[in-house]
């Protein structure tokens, strides 16, 4: 409560590291550009390092082991689609040449 008997409001703010609270300060107050005497206000703020498990060099997640054998087997996949689409095309082009010749010798 203020000089004049009204409680003034009060902000409490929480942070991971500290909580701060303020008691603004009434307006009838002679000092008001002063902080209020029950301010509380950490010194520092300290932020502790997130500490990251690290995984042995030839431990895989099965998750991780699984993706990897399935994009090995599309990539397969595609692989022999490719070849098989490329022998398909020499073939047409050896076929659309053959034709060229016959038509041009007539």
């Amino acid at each position: 409560m203020n000089k004049a008997g009204v409680a003034s409001p009060t902000v409490t703010v929480r942070s991971t590291s500290s909580t701060v609270s303020v008691r603004s300060p009434s307006p009838s107050s002679s000092n008001a550009g002063s902080p209020a005497p029950d301010e509380t206000v950490p010194d520092t703020v300290s932020h502790t390092p997130v500490v990251k498990r690290r995984r042995k060099s030839g431990d895989v997640p099965e998750w991780f082991r699984t993706f990897a054998n399935d994009t090995a087997r599309r990539m397969d996949a595609l692989e022999a689609s490719s070849e098989r689409m490329i022998k398909i095309a020499e073939e047409r082009n050896d076929i659309l040449r053959t034709l060229v010749d016959v038509l041009t010798k007539n």
